[in-house]
């Protein structure tokens, strides 16, 4: 099992990240196809960029990745009301999505169809890739696929449509989205 980070090539201004030793995956333009085709060879354990996660859960998310290794995994984190995620309350990133509405272009509007996950569900539908478990065959599927680009809500409809309508969380394993504006929080 590879354990990659996300990185893009130009860090959005205003945006926190974190700072660490985990080799980095380069992107541009959130498109994973690229540095995916080029850096993922095995199964692979990717955290992205704006994702913090302490090494007791990191471990944690690896056992549990390596005890179904042919199925995809997700962690849980929240996202965040801010100027950027115009949410009434933090909700978590995963979704159920009940595959009756238009697929939903990004995890953070509100879109008829799809809820956010509610803490202890075992699955969800649709995910963002934060904390993720790729088994490397899976990857090697998509990548065959005439998509555009390779992004959260691609391969997770892509996903929903030929592999599975299910992925499991990993609660065990929280991260923190740093996407949370530290000024307005109170103290």
């Amino acid at each position: 099992m590879k354990l990659l980070r996300s990185w893009p090539s130009q860090v959005p201004e205003g945006r926190a990240y974190v700072v660490d030793d985990c080799p980095r995956m380069v992107m541009s333009q959130l498109d994973y196809r690229p540095p995916f085709t080029r850096d993922v060879d095995d199964d692979l354990l990717l955290i992205e960029w704006d994702i913090a996660i302490g090494p007791e859960e990191l471990t944690t998310f690896a056992k549990a990745a390596r005890r179904r290794p042919e199925e995809m995994l997700v962690a849980p984190y929240k996202i965040y009301p801010s100027l950027k995620y115009d949410l009434p309350a933090p909700i978590w990133a995963h979704r159920h999505w009940d595959g009756t509405a238009d697929p939903p272009g990004s995890c953070f509007p509100r879109y008829e169809g799809w809820t956010p996950v509610e803490t202890g569900d075992e699955t969800c539908n649709l995910f963002g890739f934060g904390i993720s478990y790729f088994p490397r065959d899976l990857v090697h599927d998509f990548l065959r696929t005439p998509a555009n680009q390779l992004s959260d809500v691609s391969f997770g409809m892509w996903h929903y449509a030929h592999v599975s309508q299910t992925v499991a969380i990993c609660w065990d394993a929280p991260g923190l989205h740093l996407n949370f504006e530290m000024s307005k929080v109170s103290v």
